[in-house]
């Protein structure tokens, strides 16, 4: 009897270390499949590869294969858009270079879209980068109303950097002025003369104080300053990690489809 117990107890231990293994390798096999679902990424994350290389290739294309690729390139960020539905910092990504791209094609009014769409994303670093470039748009059509609220939802947002509010104050107190409201432009240059601790943009609003309160050259701040020189260096770009190209401002005749909505 005691030797029948000895086995049954023997017995019992090898099934616990049987079963012990199994689930050993049942876990192994889990954390290669995880492992195997990092390594390998979805359509998604392929197409926003896709779509970043070629939107660095843009710039180097030549004149007869540029808009081939601009339009492939705004192509794929759409499709990584569409593809990536639960992941807010490439969604907003996606729509935000394929705005750059086509501003830089003077596609404006699809830039726009595209940049509403990265604003729209939720909380993330472009946000108010896609509200910076929104003003921006308005105000060159001379859409003054429309810029002052880009402008100023820049300056509200918690996500913004100081030096970007700043760069929206400047833009902001420039639309006043553009709109003959020279009085509360000045006002605002000569808070951020002050106040700003960067000093390209304190240079940028002296010149832009000086230029608009000069009764004989009311335009003059239309050459005074450029807006790519006020412009954050990750905004003046085609940025993504190590890599840089320089966002062609060259007019491109393409025809790009408005992005298509979600249902």
């Amino acid at each position: 009897m005691l030797l029948f117990e000895r086995r049954l107890r023997c017995a019992a231990w090898v099934l616990v270390a049987i079963a012990l293994a199994a689930l050993a390798a049942r876990g192994k096999g889990a954390v290669e499949r995880d492992r195997d679902a990092v390594v390998r990424p979805g359509p998604g994350l392929h197409a926003l590869r896709v779509a970043r290389e070629l939107g660095r290739r843009v710039p180097r294309a030549g004149p007869g294969e540029r808009d081939r690729v601009l339009c492939a390139a705004v192509d794929a960020f759409r499709a990584a858009w569409e593809l990536l539905p639960d992941d807010a910092a490439l969604r907003a990504e996606s729509a935000f270079r394929a705005g750059e791209l086509l501003r830089t094609a003077r596609e404006h009014t699809t830039a726009r879209l595209e940049f509403e769409r990265a604003h729209r994303a939720g909380r993330t670093a472009f946000r108010p980068r896609a509200a910076l470039e929104l003003g921006h748009l308005h105000r060159r059509t001379q859409r003054w109303e429309p810029a002052l609220d880009w402008y100023e939802a820049v300056v509200r947002d918690r996500l913004a950097t100081r030096k970007q509010r700043d760069t929206a104050e400047l833009w902001r107190a420039r639309v006043h002025a553009e709109a003959g409201r020279t009085i509360e432009a000045v006002r605002i240059w000569s808070v951020l003369l002050r106040e700003t601790p960067y000093p390209t943009l304190r240079a940028d609003a002296r010149r832009l104080i000086a230029a608009w309160s000069a009764d004989d050259v009311p335009r003059a701040a239309r050459d005074g300053v450029s807006e790519t020189s006020v412009r954050h260096p990750s905004q003046r770009s085609y940025r993504h990690e190590s890599h840089a190209v320089e966002a062609s401002e060259t007019r491109a005749s393409i025809v790009v489809r408005p992005p298509r909505e979600r249902r």
